[in-house]
C-alpha cells in the first residue's frame, strides 16, 4: 500500500516483519461486506478495475489450513451456477493449483506399466536384426493405450479451486516474497550446517579452505532432492499455494543430466568423452566420486606405512594388515570416532533403518572426507589426520605409526650406494637402464631389488626379492591413476571412473609398459647372483656389461607371461617412490600411462569383449521375456598342469557362437567372446550403436590422427599430459630436489632432448647416441619405448613454448596462442570456444593430532603446495599443520581445453 511504501524503498527482513505485525492490527477483508450490493451492479470493466490490485496477491484466513493462498482470479458468479435472486454472496477466489505427484498420471501403476513396456519394446526393436510385423503392431497398440490414458483427464495435475472470499483478508504480498521466504529456510539450514561443521574441523585439527568439499563429502547421494531446510511436504505445499502460478526452473534435462548414471546408453556416451586438459570441478551431486578417490588415498597411506614399519614381512602379510585397515566395518568405526555420522546428510528412508546400510554410508563418508582433505591440503594432512584417528589415543603406537623408518638398503648407506655398481656384477647393467629411462637412483640396490624376481632367491646385495616393492607399487599406481581420473573426468560417475582405472592399471597395460621400457631385459636372475664376474663381459663395452643381447631377450621374453611383467613394473614404481618420492611416480605415469587413455576411449577398449557380448545378448530378449545371457563351457584342456591350455566355447540360446583358446579359463573365455563378436558383428546391432557414439562425437580424421599420435607415441601428445594439469611446477620441483648430483636435472634434460634435431656429433662426452640406445631395445617395441623414455624432451624452440604454458603469467588467450604456435597440425579444431571435445560433431550428452614424519616426508604430491619440496635426497620437510597456506587446486584460474588444443594450427584458430 502507498501509505506503507512512502518511506520504505528497500524490502529488508525487518521491514517485511514490521509490515506484517502492523497489518495484523488492522486487517482488511478481501471484500468488504458493505460493498457486496454495489459490487453486483458493476459492469465488467468496473469489476476488472476493482480486482486488478488483488489479482496475484496472497490472501490469508487465520486458523485455516492452508492459512494463505494465492488469488488468481475473483469471480462474482460460480462456475457451478447462478446465485438465487435477492441473496448476496461473496465473490469466489479462484486458485489454480496442482495435485500431488502421487496422484498424477505418471504415478498411476497401469500407466507406468504401459509406458515401461512401450519404451522397452522400442529399445529392443532398435537392436533387433529384423523387425517383425507383430512387433510393429504391438508397439502401435501400446502407443494408443498411452494416448487414451493421457487424454482421459482422470489424473490431471492442473486443477481449479473455488473458495468463498468470506473470511479472507488482504496481505498486499505477492508470490515473490513467498519464494524469498522459502529460500530463507533453506539458506538458514545451510548456514546452520556449515556453522556446526566448525566442531568437526576442531576434531580434525584442520580448517578447510574450500568448505564446499567438506559439504560434498558429508552429502549422501540420497539427499539430492530433499534439501529444503524443513519438511519436504510443507515446503512443496507452501510453494504451490503461495508461490508463482507457473514455476520456471529452466530445462530440467539440463539440470539433472549430470546426475544420471544408469543405463547402457548413458554409459557409452559418457565413456566417449576425452579427458579435460585442466582439472575441473564436477557438477555431479553427492559424495560417490569423493569416496572413489578416498578409497585410493587411504589404501596408499596404509600401504606406505606398513611397507616401512614392517621391513621383514612378506607381501601376503602386508596385504592382510592393509585389508584390516581399509575394510568398511573398520572405517565406519573411525567415522564414529570423528562423529561423522552426526553431520551426515541423507534421506530418512527405510533403507537407513538397517545397520548394514548405515555402516556403508558411514564408511563411504569417511573415505570421502579423506579425499576432500587430500584435495584441499594434500596427502601430508590426510596422513596426519588418519594416523591421529587410527592410533591417536595410544601414544606409543601412534609414535611408531608416525615415525617412518628408512628402507633397510637406505639405512645401510644413507649417502647412496652407487659405488657398488662397479664392484658387483649383478649391478653393472642397471646404469644402462637408468640412462635409457633418464632416471638416476641414489640407492642403486633399491632398483636392483625391484629387478630381482622371486626365483632368484635371497642375496646379500638386495636383501630379498621384489614382491614387497610390488605391493607398494600397486597401491601407488592405483592412487595416482585415481587422482588423475577424478580431476580430469568431471562428467564421469564413480562407476565410469572405475572402468577407466581398470583399463589403466590392469596387468595387460602394465605388461605393455614393461615391455616398451625394456624392464624385463634387466631382471636379476640366479646366475647373476654371484661375486665372480661372468666370462666375456668386458668393462669397456657398455652393451656387454650385463645387458642381454636382443636375440636372447626376444627368446626369453616368449616365456614371460603377462603377470610376470606387470609385477615387475609395479616393483619398479615402488622402487622409484622409495628412492625418490611421489612426484617422480606421478611424472612416470604422466608419460607412460595417461596417453593410453586416448586409445582406450576412442577404441572403446575399456569395454572388454565379454562385457560387449553380454550387452549384445541382452538386446535379443522379447518384451515379456527374462533376459538371456551368454554361457561359457570348457570343451577341452591339454598340456601339463603348469602349462595347460584350455578350449572354451561360448553359447547363446543353445547355439555355440565361437570357441577360444588360452593359458587360463578366463583368457580362453575372453578369446571366445572376441571371436564371437567378429563372426556375428552383422547380427549384433548394439555394436554399431556403440561405434556410432564415437563417430558422432568426433570426426573420423581427428580419430585417425589421434590414434596415430598414440601409436607413434608423439611427444606433443605426451607433453599434453605432463603440462596440461600442473604447468610449471613439477619440473621446477624435480630440478630443485636433486641439484647436488644433478640427478633430476639430468632426468629432465634427458627427457627434453629432441631425437629429430640432436645428432650424434652433438652428444655430450660419454653419452650414447640415440641410434645406439634405440638398438639396445629393439626387441621390445623399440620405437615406442624410445619415444616414451624421451617423452619429456623438447628442443630450444619447444622450451619457449613450454615456459608460456608453465609460468601461468599469460592469460588463456595467450596460452592458447602459444600452444597453437608450437603445435602445428592442420585441420582439427573448428571452433575456438569449444570446451570438452573440440572435435565433437553433435551435442548429445553435453550433458584430521599434530605430528610429523621425522625425516620421511613422502607424501609430496605435485598438485599440492602445502609442503615445500626442498632437497629430495634428504627429504627433511616436516608435515605442516592443518592450517598451512595451501591453495586449493580447484581455485586456480586455468584455461580450459582438450587434447585437440595441441594439434591446432594457428590459422585454424
Amino acid at each position: 500500500p502507498d501509505w506503507w511504501l512512502k518511506n520504505n524503498f528497500q524490502l529488508t527482513h525487518e521491514t517485511v516483519l514490521n509490515y506484517l505485525l502492523r497489518l495484523r492490527e488492522a486487517l482488511t477483508p478481501v471484500i468488504d461486506v458493505m460493498q457486496l450490493s454495489s459490487i453486483q451492479k458493476y459492469n465488467n470493466a468496473q469489476w476488472s478495475n476493482y480486482i486488478a490490485d488483488l489479482r496475484g496477491t496472497l490472501a490469508t484466513f487465520p486458523g485455516k489450513k492452508p492459512a494463505a493462498i494465492r488469488i488468481d482470479q475473483l469471480d462474482r458468479r460460480s462456475l457451478a451456477g447462478e446465485p438465487s435472486d435477492g441473496i448476496l454472496i461473496y465473490p469466489l477466489i479462484v486458485h489454480m493449483t496442482y495435485t500431488p505427484m502421487k496422484l498424477s498420471l505418471t504415478r498411476e501403476p497401469k500407466y507406468k506399466s504401459v509406458l515401461k513396456n512401450f519404451m522397452k519394446l522400442q529399445y529392443l526393436m532398435m537392436n533387433k536384426p529384423k523387425i517383425t510385423p507383430t512387433d510393429r503392431a504391438q508397439l502401435a497398440q501400446l502407443a494408443n493405450e498411452l494416448e487414451d490414458m493421457e487424454h482421459s483427464g482422470v489424473h490431471r495435475r492442473e486443477i481449479t479451486v473455488e473458495l468463498s472470499s468470506e473470511g479472507f483478508y488482504r496481505t498486499g504480498i505477492r508470490p515473490d516474497i513467498s519464494q524469498h521466504a522459502l529460500n530463507l529456510v533453506s539458506l538458514v539450514s545451510h548456514l546452520r550446517f556449515h556453522k556446526s561443521l566448525e566442531s568437526l574441523e576442531k576434531r580434525l585439527d584442520y580448517s578447510f579452505r574450500d568448505k564446499s568439499l567438506l559439504h560434498q563429502a558429508l552429502t549422501h547421494p540420497s539427499y539430492r532432492r530433499t534439501n529444503f531446510g524443513t519438511n519436504q511436504d510443507h515446503f512443496q505445499n507452501s510453494l504451490v499455494s503461495c508461490g508463482p502460478r507457473i514455476l520456471e526452473y529452466g530445462d530440467k534435462l539440463q539440470l539433472y543430466k549430470a546426475w544420471r548414471k544408469k543405463g547402457l546408453t548413458k554409459m557409452i556416451q559418457v565413456m566417449s568423452v576425452l579427458p579435460k586438459m585442466h582439472e575441473e570441478r564436477s557438477n555431479i551431486y553427492g559424495n560417490e566420486r569423493l569416496e572413489f578417490l578416498g578409497d585410493a588415498v587411504i589404501e596408499v597411506i596404509s600401504s606406505i606405512h606398513l611397507f616401512f614399519m614392517f621391513p621383514e614381512l612378506p607381501e601376503g602379510h602386508l596385504d592382510a594388515y592393509r585389508q584390516a585397515i581399509v575394510q568398511n566395518q573398520h572405517l565406519a568405526e573411525l567415522a564414529i570416532r570423528l562423529g561423522i555420522h552426526k553431520f551426515l546428510l541423507y534421506t530418512h528412508s527405510v533403507d537407513f533403518c538397517y545397520d548394514s546400510t548405515f555402516i556403508y554410508a558411514r564408511s563411504d563418508a569417511f573415505e570421502a572426507l579423506m579425499a576432500a582433505i587430500a584435495l584441499d591440503a594434500g596427502l601430508d594432512i590426510v596422513d596426519r589426520i588418519f594416523g591421529a584417528v587410527l592410533f591417536g589415543d595410544e601414544d606409543d603406537i601412534h609414535r611408531v605409526w608416525v615415525k617412518i623408518p628408512p628402507h633397510p638398503l637406505q639405512a645401510q648407506y644413507p649417502n647412496g650406494d652407487r659405488s657398488w655398481a662397479t664392484k658387483v656384477p649383478m649391478l653393472k647393467k642397471l646404469p644402462i637402464l637408468e640412462e635409457d629411462l633418464g632416471i638416476t637412483f641414489k640407492h642403486l640396490r633399491v632398483l636392483a631389488r625391484a629387478m630381482t624376481i622371486r626365483k632368484t632367491g635371497f642375496n646379500f646385495y638386495t636383501f630379498g626379492d621384489n614382491q614387497r616393492l610390488e605391493f607398494l607399487g600397486d597401491s601407488l599406481l592405483k592412487y595416482v591413476s585415481t587422482d588423475y581420473l577424478f580431476r580430469h573426468f568431471p562428467r564421469h560417475h564413480e562407476g565410469h571412473l572405475s572402468l577407466l582405472k581398470n583399463s589403466l592399471v590392469n596387468k595387460y597395460t602394465q605388461a605393455a609398459v614393461c615391455s616398451e621400457l625394456g624392464l624385463d631385459q634387466y631382471v636379476i636372475r640366479r646366475e647373476d647372483n654371484s661375486v665372480l664376474k661372468p666370462p666375456g663381459n668386458g668393462d669397456s663395452d657398455r652393451t656387454g656389461s650385463g645387458k642381454p643381447s636382443p636375440v636372447a631377450t626376444s627368446l626369453s621374453a616368449q616365456n614371460q607371461n603377462v603377470k610376470y611383467k606387470a609385477d615387475l613394473l609395479e616393483a619398479f614404481v615402488g622402487a622409484l617412490f622409495v628412492d625418490k618420492d611421489l612426484v617422480w611416480v606421478e611424472r612416470f605415469c604422466q608419460v607412460c600411462f595417461w596417453p593410453r587413455l586416448v586409445e582406450f576411449i576412442l577404441k572403446q577398449e575399456w569395454n572388454d569383449a565379454k562385457s560387449k557380448l553380454q550387452q549384445c545378448c541382452l538386446t535379443f530378449r522379447s518384451l515379456h521375456e527374462e533376459p538371456e545371457i551368454a554361457h561359457y563351457k570348457v570343451l577341452d584342456h591339454s598340456g601339463p598342469t603348469n602349462q595347460r591350455t584350455y578350449l572354451v566355447g561360448v553359447y547363446f540360446r543353445g547355439q555355440r557362437l565361437a570357441t577360444g583358446k588360452g593359458r587360463s579359463v578366463q583368457q580362453a573365455q575372453m578369446e571366445a567372446a572376441k571371436r564371437a563378436l567378429e563372426l556375428h558383428q552383422d547380427t549384433f546391432r548394439q555394436l554399431d550403436f556403440q561405434r556410432s557414439v564415437i563417430s558422432r562425437r568426433y570426426r573420423q580424421p581427428y580419430i585417425d590422427k589421434m590414434l596415430d599420435h598414440v601409436q607413434n607415441w608423439d611427444e606433443r601428445l605426451v607433453d599434453y599430459f605432463i603440462h596440461g594439469d600442473k604447468p610449471g611446477r613439477e619440473s621446477e620441483k624435480i630440478v630443485a630436489n636433486d641439484s647436488p648430483s644433478n640427478t633430476a636435472a639430468d632426468f629432465v634434460q634427458f627427457l627434453r632432448q629432441d631425437p629429430k634435431r640432436k645428432g650424434s656429433d652433438q652428444l655430450k662426452l660419454g653419452e650414447t647416441s640415440h641410434s645406439e640406445s634405440h638398438s639396445l631395445i629393439q626387441s621390445t617395441a623399440s620405437v615406442r619405448s624410445a619415444r616414451q623414455s624421451q617423452a619429456f624432451t623438447k628442443s630450444s624452440k619447444d622450451r619457449v613454448c613450454r615456459r608460456s604454458l608453465e609460468t601461468g603469467e599469460t592469460g588463456g588467450a595467450e596460452m592458447s596462442q602459444s600452444v597453437s604456435e608450437c603445435m602445428s597440425e592442420e585441420g582439427e579444431i573448428q571452433d575456438e570456444d569449444e570446451d570438452m571435445n573440440d572435435n565433437e560433431t553433435t551435442d548429445d550428452d553435453n550433458e584430521t593430532v599434530n605430528s610429523n614424519l621425522g625425516n620421511r616426508s613422502r607424501f609430496r604430491s605435485v598438485p599440492n603446495q602445502n609442503v615445500a619440496l626442498k632437497d629430495g635426497r634428504r627429504r627433511g620437510a616436516d608435515i605442516e599443520s592443518g592450517n598451512s597456506g595451501t591453495k586449493s587446486r580447484y581455485r586456480r584460474s586455468l584455461p580450459s581445453g582438450t587434447l585437440a588444443d595441441l594439434f591446432t594450427s594457428r590459422g585454424t584458430r
